[in-house]
């Protein structure tokens, strides 16, 4: 998770105001520390090697997919995190709302999530095949959907007009979210999500719909 930034970024030293100072997450920060703590969890950092089954009942189940065994682990992520959480689904096919509209929306509002948590997909989607079948995607949303229930779980378009099919890379828009996040934006977007979804099915007139 975003915690294991403490693992990876250490602080080395002092700023002259006092404020820590950390060291840069470069490429060689991440390998030296995956490898120093290889097979060891931490802070935001959890590992699920290969075991044989007999040596460890929690290893891979005999004759598991990949795929299988990333839902597997989802299913048991999401099980031990709250279950009053929101999720907040990064696409552009079939969406609820676009970004800016739920930030409008949730103007003069407070979210009531502590937890969010945002799907964003890699440089080639969830599958590593840019989704072409969407079955593994559609499967991801679903294990969301199951454990917080479908009007916590929302479908957002960054852009705008549907026409707009603009395609940025996983770094620029956790960028964007960091940036939002600092900035308190990210707060009013979710409360936007929470408004939204609590109308219903039926308030859901299309991704474009004006807010109330």
């Amino acid at each position: 998770t975003g915690a294991v930034q403490s693992l990876v970024m250490e602080v080395v030293g002092s700023k002259p105001d006092g404020r820590p100072m950390y060291a840069p997450a470069t490429v060689h920060q991440w390998e030296e520390a995956m490898w120093n703590n290889r097979g060891r969890d931490a802070h935001g950092l959890t590992w699920e090697l290969d075991w044989n089954e007999r040596d460890h009942p929690d290893g891979r189940r005999r004759g598991e997919t990949c795929q299988q065994r990333l839902l597997r682990r989802l299913e048991s992520m999401l099980a031990k995190g709250p279950s009053d959480a929101a999720a907040m689904v990064l696409d552009y096919r079939d969406v609820d709302a676009t970004y800016d509209r739920l930030k409008a929306r949730g103007l003069h509002r407070e979210p009531r999530s502590n937890t969010v948590y945002i799907l964003l997909g890699g440089a080639h989607g969830f599958d590593g095949h840019d989704d072409r079948d969407n079955t593994f995607f559609e499967a991801v949303v679903q294990r969301f959907t199951n454990r917080l229930g479908r009007n916590k779980v929302a479908r957002v378009n960054l852009c705008e007009e549907p026409e707009d099919v603009a395609k940025f890379t996983a770094v620029k828009v956790a960028a964007f979210l960091s940036v939002e996040y600092s900035r308190n934006m990210l707060g009013r977007v979710v409360a936007g999500v929470e408004d939204l979804l609590a109308q219903g099915p039926h308030a859901r007139a299309g991704p474009y719909a004006q807010p109330p």
